[in-house]
C-alpha cells in the first residue's frame, strides 16, 4: 500500500462534496496531499441511503450509484468487524471500527456529537478544520 496520511471521511463529508458539485476538488485534495481515504461497506451503504433520500434528488446530476462508484474509486475499502461500542452516536460505531482497523489518523465529520471525540489517538476533526489543514 502507498504511504500517506490515513483518514476517514464521514458520510456527511462525502455528501457535502457531492451536493456541492466539488468532486473534482476532493479528488485533487486526496491526490495532492497523498491522503489514503478508507471506506467500508457500512459507510458506502449509508452514503447510498442518504443520496437516495427525496431531499437530495433535485440536487444530484446523476444516480446515487454513480457517486458511490466515484467514492469507491477514491478510497481503499476494507472489511471491518463490528467491535467498537463507545461512540457518542451509536449508529456511527462503524466509523471508529473503520478508523481503528485501518489505523487512520483522522476522522473528518460534520457530526457535532463526534467532534472532539478521540479513540486510540485517532483525532476527530470538523469539515472546516479539514479544509484548513488541506485546503480545497
Amino acid at each position: 500500500m502507498r504511504k500517506g496520511k490515513k483518514i476517514i471521511l464521514d458520510t456527511n463529508i462525502w455528501v457535502s462534496y457531492i451536493v456541492g458539485r466539488k468532486l473534482d476538488a476532493i479528488a485533487k485534495l486526496i491526490f495532492d496531499h497523498n491522503l489514503i481515504v478508507f471506506s467500508c461497506t457500512e459507510l458506502e451503504e449509508e452514503l447510498g441511503d442518504v443520496l437516495a433520500r427525496d431531499k437530495f434528488k433535485n440536487l444530484l446530476y446523476s444516480e446515487p450509484g454513480h457517486y458511490l462508484d466515484f467514492v469507491q474509486n477514491l478510497t481503499t475499502s476494507i472489511t471491518i468487524s463490528g467491535n467498537y461500542q463507545g461512540c457518542p452516536d451509536a449508529k456511527d460505531n462503524f466509523l471508529f471500527d473503520l478508523a481503528i482497523q485501518s489505523q487512520a489518523e483522522l476522522v473528518v465529520t460534520g457530526d457535532k456529537l463526534l467532534l472532539d471525540f478521540e479513540v486510540q489517538n485517532i483525532k476527530v476533526i470538523s469539515f472546516k478544520d479539514f479544509r484548513e489543514l488541506f485546503g480545497d
